[in-house]
């Protein structure tokens, strides 16, 4: 457990956000009490969902 948190960690700094959400998913899958993974889990589905957003709103703009 704590590798893959390690891991995702590492993940999160290279701003690989869906590997990192991959990592603590299996993480939590193995210690799902264990309240730093699921933070952790929480703030990379926010960024993700954020990017996401931006992502759109970019090709909203490029076609007007």
């Amino acid at each position: 457990v704590k590798a893959l948190h390690r891991k995702a960690s590492a993940h999160i700094m290279l701003k690989q956000y869906d590997d990192a959400k991959l990592d603590l998913l299996a993480a939590t899958k193995l210690d799902p009490a264990n309240k730093a993974l699921q933070d952790s889990l929480a703030s990379v589905e926010k960024t993700l969902a954020r990017l996401e957003q931006e992502r759109q709103q970019m090709f909203q703009r490029m076609f007007e």
